[in-house]
């Protein structure tokens, strides 16, 4: 995630600079990657398959787009609206796609009206007071949402659950997962976990590496003894 922290003065302006700035060096926040596929073959030229109805331009030049990036035989399935700067930035293959969260600073600094305004340009802007502390759990949270991190509980055999150092792992993060981010030798000597919380079906159900986790489980992962 790209987080922009803009100043209440020229929002606008600096935000624009920003992004021209990070376009600049390949990085596209706040844009979803086009969903775009290219298999390629040894012949039989261009499969061109499209899903939804190309709106920024024709078969003919998606087509001549891939040729000029050498692309002559392949099978193409494309399930977005790319424009042709999309289409370019998936063939060049070095474009990131980080999420964006923007957050207007200082807002003890406008009035009401300024601040609706921004607000109108902006909807999905945070706007915190550094100075004030206004809206910085609200901060927090936005953060930790738009990551989609979640915590978790381990547990050891026969021991209390550890409430007061939850582990932060990703959203539809599994038990191998949970393994790799206690120690890499979990995943290789892992016999079974014991799970209760939200994911599990039941108290204590016992679960294997493919396990989808979820916020607030409790965890006992069971290794084999040497």
């Amino acid at each position: 995630m790209i987080l922009i922290l803009l100043d209440p003065h020229n929002v606008e302006s600096f935000y624009e600079k920003t992004l021209q700035e990070l376009n600049n060096v390949a990085i596209r926040p706040g844009k979803a990657k086009p969903d775009i596929k290219i298999t390629k073959k040894e012949r039989g030229g261009i499969a061109l398959s499209t899903l939804t109805k190309l709106s920024h331009m024709s078969e003919k030049t998606f087509n001549g787009i891939l040729r000029a990036y050498k692309i002559m035989n392949a099978m193409v399935t494309v399930r977005s609206d790319p424009t042709m700067d999309e289409l370019i930035d998936v063939l060049e293959g070095n474009r990131v796609y980080p999420k964006l969260l923007i957050v207007v600073n200082k807002i003890d600094l406008l009035t009401p009206n300024r601040l609706k305004k921004l607000k109108l340009k902006f909807p999905d802007a945070v706007y915190i007071s550094s100075l004030e502390g206004t809206n910085l759990d609200i901060l927090k949270d936005t953060i930790v949402d738009k990551l989609e991190l979640i915590q978790i509980y381990l547990k050891k055999q026969r021991e209390k659950t550890d409430f007061n150092e939850p582990l932060i792992i990703k959203k539809d993060s599994t038990i191998k997962d949970v393994c790799d981010k206690i120690h890499r030798s979990f995943a290789k000597q892992f016999r079974y976990a014991v799970v209760t919380g939200p994911s599990a079906k039941h108290t204590n159900q016992r679960v294997g590496l493919d396990h989808i986790v979820q916020e607030g489980d409790i965890i006992t992962i069971i290794v084999k003894k040497f």
